[in-house]
Formats: structure tokens, sequence, C-alpha cells
């Protein structure tokens, strides 16, 4: 592990932290405070179209991370270090949230609840891999920014 590369990670989320802040409450009254999401029955029972939309504010800010990663990171690794970004996001999400779900409620709704904190690893990581796959190699074969 390099620590410039660690850095690199923690300096860029600590600013991204604190943007999301306010981000996802204006998400949540734009997007999704006073709407009507249909509630399905039969086979597609467990589609909760309003926590797919949580699911999309976290996917896109986590796809923004990963590109920024790929590029600053100097590593043949920069696609874990934007899943690691993705995971402080997500882990940093789980810190100042609350989920409070009923004891008996489907299993579902906890997919849908703690998957949340999920999504920014996969976001940031589907991201840095796609660049680091259109990017330039180096004489080692490891992609170069430069």
């Amino acid at each position: 592990m390099k620590l410039r590369d660690f850095l690199i990670c923690v300096g860029l989320m600590l600013p991204v932290v604190v943007l999301l802040m306010p981000l996802r409450a204006w998400w949540f009254d734009a997007v999704l405070v006073g709407r009507s999401f249909p509630s399905f029955r039969g086979t597609w029972e467990w589609l909760d179209l309003a926590s797919l939309g949580v699911w999309a504010f976290e996917f896109a800010w986590s796809l923004v991370v990963g590109v920024v990663a790929a590029f600053m990171v100097r590593s043949r690794h920069r696609v874990l270090w934007a899943v690691s970004c993705g995971a402080l996001g997500g882990f940093a999400e789980f810190l100042i949230s609350r989920n409070t779900l009923s004891p008996i409620a489907p299993w579902t709704d906890y997919v849908w609840a703690y998957g949340t904190y999920f999504v920014p690893m996969l976001g940031a990581g589907l991201a840095a891999a796609i660049v680091s796959a259109l990017l330039p190699r180096s004489k080692g074969g490891a992609p170069s920014a430069a």
C-alpha cells in the first residue's frame, strides 16, 4: 500500500462526504418526497422504486468518485482503491444514518436499506474499471493516466 494512494483516497472522500450530506437531502426532497410509487404484487413484490431512487443517487456520486480515483491513483490496483473510496463513502453514510426496520419486516426491506451502503463500492469500482480499461498502457502493462 502506498501512502500517496491512501492519502488520495482519504483526501478525495473527506470533501465528498461533506458535500453528500446536503446533496442527499436535496435528492430526497426533489425526487422522492411527494411521489407515489406503485407497489407490485406477485413476482415483482420485492421491487421498491423509492429505495431504487436512493440507490441511483448513491451509484451516481460513486461513479464520479471512481473516475476521479482512477485518474489520481498511480497504482495497478486503482480499481481496488476506487472500491475503497466507495467503501469509505458507504461507511460514512452508515455512521450518520438510521434505519428503523420492523423485526417482522420482509428480508427484502433489509436488502434495500443496507444495500445502500454497498452500492458506492460497486459504482466506484465499475467506473474505475472502465476508465482503467480505456487508459493507454505503460510499458509495464499498468494503465497510465499521464
